[in-house]
C-alpha cells in the first residue's frame, strides 16, 4: 500500500464538478498527513484541459472512446487498472449518482472495503477512520478500515481545494475498455427551471406542525 490519495474526477458538459473540487480539498489535507500525492484520475476522450488548474499534484489521464460519456463499466474498468497499478492508500469518489454507480463495483474489482455516505476521514497510522451517514443520516456511524480503502463522500463535506499546477501523466487505457457489455445510448437532462436546492446556504422546512396555509408566510419571513 502506497501514500498516494486518488479522486476520481466527476465531470459533465465540460466542467469539473462542485463535488470534486471538495474532494481534492480534503485529500490536500490527507496526503499531508500520509506524506502522500494527490492524484485526480480524470477519465474522459479529448478532455485534457479538465485538468488544468485542478489542485491536485498530478493528474492521472485516461483518453479512450469509451470514456466520452459516463458509463459506469468503462469508468470501473479503468478506475480499477489504475488502483491495481499504483495502489494507492485512499480512493474518494463523491458520493453522487455518478459516483454511487462506480464505488460499489470499483470496490469489488478491486478488493477494498467501501465506506459510503461519508461526512468526514482521517488517518490513525494505517487506518482510516471514516464518518458515515446511515439510516438517511438519522445515525452517524465511525467506521475503522485497516489498509487500503475506498470511501465515497456527501457533497459540501468538505471545503474545495485551490486551484494548482499538477503535473498531467498519460495513462494508457486498459484492454477492457475495447470490449465492454453496455453502452451509453443516450443522456436526459433533469428540468433546471425550478431551485437548485444544493446550492443554497439555509433551506428552511415546514411541515404538519405549521398549523395551516396561512401560516406558511410565518415562516417565509
Amino acid at each position: 500500500m502506497g501514500n498516494d490519495i486518488f479522486v476520481l474526477v466527476e465531470h459533465h458538459d465540460g466542467a469539473v464538478t462542485d463535488p470534486t473540487h471538495e474532494l481534492l480539498g480534503k485529500a490536500a489535507e490527507l496526503a499531508g498527513e500520509s506524506g502522500g500525492r494527490v492524484m485526480a484520475c480524470l477519465l474522459g476522450n479529448n478532455a485534457r484541459e479538465l485538468a488544468e488548474g485542478l489542485g491536485a499534484d498530478v493528474v492521472l489521464f485516461v483518453e479512450h472512446p469509451a470514456l466520452e460519456t459516463f458509463l459506469p463499466e468503462a469508468y470501473v474498468a479503468a478506475l480499477g487498472a489504475l488502483i491495481a497499478e499504483r495502489d494507492p492508500r485512499l480512493v474518494m469518489i463523491a458520493n453522487t449518482t455518478v459516483g454511487m454507480d462506480v464505488a460499489g463495483a470499483l470496490s469489488a474489482r478491486a478488493g477494498r472495503p467501501l465506506v459510503a455516505y461519508c461526512t468526514e476521514i482521517a488517518f490513525e497510522g494505517d487506518t482510516t477512520v471514516a464518518t458515515s451517514q446511515v439510516y438517511g443520516g438519522k445515525l452517524n456511524a465511525e467506521v475503522e478500515v485497516s489498509g487500503p480503502a475506498i470511501v465515497s463522500v456527501i457533497a459540501g463535506a468538505f471545503a474545495p481545494a485551490d486551484a494548482g499546477l499538477p503535473t498531467l501523466e498519460e495513462v494508457s487505457a486498459p484492454p477492457d475498455l475495447d470490449g465492454l457489455h453496455t453502452e451509453f445510448l443516450a443522456r436526459v437532462q433533469p428540468d433546471t427551471s425550478d431551485v437548485d436546492i444544493t446550492g443554497e446556504a439555509i433551506l428552511v422546512s415546514v411541515g404538519r406542525g405549521i398549523g395551516g396555509q396561512d401560516n406558511i408566510e410565518i415562516a417565509q419571513e
